[in-house]
């Protein structure tokens, strides 16, 4: 019986502030409420769907989705835009950074990596976003990796003011890496 990560962020996930979820996501057109977050690769059945979300409780005052599609939905009349960021936001999630289209896991780590170092500094959100893209600008090592498409992918939605500072943001810092690692490992086994 393979794992439910679903489950366990299910569980669990009520119990922090801030949750950072970098994996891939699926954006159905149909109808975006059958859109998902897939946590798992070797379990395609391990989905959040957005529709799934509307039903949780959150306590977190942050929540980074760093998948793709995140913040592209389906607009309905009488209801808005309908996608992941929203249905976070139901859960009782006052704010959120998401993605507009497919973005790149390499410059996204890089993107967040910083943003999170912005935040620990006592930057807002929205100001946090702006300095790590505007750094990544400048450390670009080629001119076609500081097209919009590698870094303007993220936005901020809802309340921006800075976090609280009781987020220990070294245990953060140290763990996006083993996630990042997770993830291209199963990447570059597929290639194998």
């Amino acid at each position: 019986d393979p794992v439910s990560y679903v489950m366990a962020f299910l569980k669990d996930a009520e119990s922090y502030n801030m949750l950072h979820l970098a994996m891939h996501s699926s954006f159905n057109n149909v109808d975006s409420e059958f859109s998902s977050l897939n946590f798992s690769s070797e379990n395609k059945d391990d989905k959040l769907f957005v529709s799934e979300l509307y039903n949780i409780t959150l306590n977190a005052d942050l929540v980074v989705l760093s998948a793709c599609n995140t913040g592209s939905g389906t607009l309905k009349k009488g209801e808005g835009l309908v996608n992941v960021s929203r249905a976070f936001t139901y859960a009782g999630v006052p704010s959120l950074v998401a993605s507009l289209w497919a973005v790149p896991d390499l410059e996204t780590s890089e993107i967040m990596i910083d943003f999170y170092k912005q935040l620990k500094q006592g930057k807002s959100k929205n100001e946090a976003l702006q300095i790590a893209k505007l750094n990544y600008l400048n450390t670009a090592e080629y001119t076609a990796l500081k097209h919009p498409f590698y870094w303007a992918g993220f936005i901020v939605s809802g309340d921006v003011s800075a976090v609280n500072s009781s987020f220990n943001y070294y245990w953060f810092i140290l763990l996006l890496p083993i996630f990042l690692l997770i993830f291209y490992r199963k990447k570059l086994l597929k290639l194998f």
